[in-house]
C-alpha cells in the first residue's frame, strides 16, 4: 500500500483547516509605495464577496503566517489588520482574507471596557487610556466650574508611565486630551470653551454611540456638545461634536487614533476668532512641570525654543518620568484644516495645541462638518523622528490595497 508523504498530508490538513476552504475568500496585494510600512494598520472596503460574514482571518502567501483582520462599519464597512514585518518601499505582499463562520470564543486582545464612569482601552491587560464620560468633579472645592467630562485621561506609555494630566495646579481647565475653542463669537457674543473661569462656555460628554473589542482594534464613537453656561441652570449646545477613538494592536509604542466632527447646533454659525491657541490639545505630564524638564521635538526639529506657531506634520512632547524617558509624538492628517496646522508649544509648562485659529479666524458653518484626525504614539524614551517620520508617511499616504482574485 502506498504511503502519502507527510508534505502532501501536511498540505491537505492546512486545507482542511483553512476557512477559505468552506467560505468565501478574495486576494488582495498590499503595496508600500514610496515607504517602508512597519507596525502600522492597513485597510481596504470589504468586498462585495465577503458582505455576509461578520468575522474574516487572513494568511500571508509568502509565508502562510496567520494575519488578524477585523472589520470597521465606520465610516464604511472595511476590513484592517497590521502590517508587522517590515514591507519595504517599492515592495508589495499578498495576503488571502477569508469570511469566518466558526468563531472560538475566546477574549480578544484589546478591551474597551465601560467601567466606573470611564471608557478604558486596554492591550493585553494592559491599560493605555480612560476616556470620561462621567463627569469628573473639580478637585478646587472652591472652584467647582473646572469639572469636566469628555477629556481623555490618564494615558500610559507601554512601560505604564502616566503621561498626561488633568486639573494641573498651575492652569487647571487642562483636562488630558482634549479639543476646545478659545475666543469665538456666536450671535453676537462672545464665549470661550477653554478657559472655564470665565463661566461662558465648556465641553461635556453627552452620549456613548458604539464601542467594540478586538485582536485588531478596539473602538469608541461618542457625541460631545460644546455648551453656554451663561446661565447654568439651562445649558445651551453651540456646537455638536462625534469623537471616533481607534487603538491598534501596537504594543510598543502604542498607537491610536482620534477623529473630531463638529457641526453646529443650530442654524448660527460659530466664528472661530484669531488668538494664540485653542483647538485638539495635549496636557503633559505633572512629572515636567517645570522649564526646564520637558521639550518638544517637532517634524522640522524645533523644540521649547523655537517651535512655538510653526506648522510642523508632528509634534513630540516628552520629559523624564521616575529617571526614564517617555511622551507623546501626534500626528496632524493632510486633510485638516489649514494643513499643515501651527502649534502652540507653551514654553514653561507642559502642554501643546494644534491652532489653526493661529492664522486668522474662520467660521463652523450650519450644515457643514469640520473635521480633524490626528494619530497619537504614547511612547518610552525620548521621540524617534525617524520612526515619527515613517508614521506619518504612512498616515498621510497609506498603503496602497489591491484585490487581485
Amino acid at each position: 500500500m502506498k504511503t502519502e508523504s507527510p508534505v502532501l498530508l501536511l498540505t491537505i490538513l492546512l486545507m482542511l483547516l483553512w476557512p477559505g476552504t468552506n467560505a468565501e475568500s478574495v486576494t488582495v496585494r498590499v503595496s508600500a509605495g514610496k515607504y517602508d510600512r512597519a507596525d502600522v494598520p492597513v485597510s481596504m472596503p470589504l468586498p462585495d464577496s465577503l458582505k455576509n460574514y461578520g468575522h474574516f482571518m487572513g494568511e500571508r502567501l509568502d509565508d502562510g503566517s496567520a494575519v488578524n483582520v477585523q472589520l470597521a462599519t465606520t465610516p464604511n464597512p472595511h476590513l484592517v489588520w497590521m502590517i508587522g514585518q517590515t514591507l519595504k518601499a517599492g515592495q508589495s505582499r499578498q495576503y488571502r482574507l477569508s469570511g469566518v463562520t466558526d468563531v472560538k470564543d475566546e477574549a480578544p486582545e484589546l478591551l474597551m471596557l465601560n467601567t466606573d464612569g470611564n471608557l478604558q482601552a486596554q492591550i493585553h491587560g494592559k491599560t493605555v487610556f480612560r476616556y470620561n464620560h462621567k463627569t469628573v468633579p473639580s478637585p478646587f472645592p472652591q472652584e467647582p466650574f473646572y469639572a469636566r467630562s469628555g477629556q481623555i485621561h490618564p494615558v500610559f506609555t507601554p512601560s505604564g508611565k502616566l503621561v498626561t494630566d488633568d486639573f494641573a495646579p498651575d492652569h487647571k481647565h487642562q483636562h488630558g486630551i482634549m479639543f476646545a475653542w478659545t475666543d469665538t463669537t456666536f450671535e453676537g457674543n462672545k464665549f470661550d470653551f477653554w478657559n472655564q473661569k470665565k463661566k461662558q462656555g465648556t465641553v461635556a460628554h453627552a452620549s456613548i454611540e458604539g464601542q467594540g473589542n478586538g485582536n485588531v482594534f478596539c473602538w469608541f464613537k461618542t457625541k460631545l456638545a460644546h455648551l453656554d453656561i451663561r446661565d447654568p441652570e439651562k445649558p445651551n449646545a453651540i456646537l455638536n461634536e462625534t469623537w471616533t477613538v481607534r487603538v491598534y494592536n501596537s504594543k510598543s509604542p502604542y498607537l491610536f487614533e482620534i477623529e473630531s466632527r463638529q457641526t453646529c447646533a443650530t442654524n448660527a454659525p460659530l466664528q472661530i476668532n484669531k488668538y494664540h491657541y485653542g483647538g485638539m490639545a495635549f496636557r503633559g505630564s505633572r512629572s515636567w512641570t517645570g522649564g526646564g524638564s520637558y521639550d518638544y521635538l517637532t517634524s522640522e526639529g524645533k523644540n521649547r525654543e523655537d517651535g512655538n506657531h510653526s506648522r510642523p506634520n508632528w509634534s513630540a512632547i516628552f520629559g523624564q518620568i521616575e529617571g526614564q524617558w517617555c511622551g507623546a509624538t501626534i500626528l496632524g492628517h493632510p486633510e485638516n484644516f489649514r494643513f499643515p496646522q501651527p502649534v502652540r508649544l507653551h514654553p514653561q509648562m507642559p502642554y501643546f495645541v494644534f491652532a489653526p485659529l493661529v492664522l486668522g479666524p474662520f467660521k463652523i458653518e450650519p450644515g457643514k462638518e469640520y473635521v480633524s484626525r490626528y494619530r497619537y504614539l504614547i511612547h518610552d524614551g525620548k521621540p524617534d523622528a525617524a520612526v515619527a517620520d515613517a508614521c506619518w508617511n504612512d498616515y498621510a499616504s497609506p498603503a496602497k490595497v489591491e484585490v487581485t482574485k
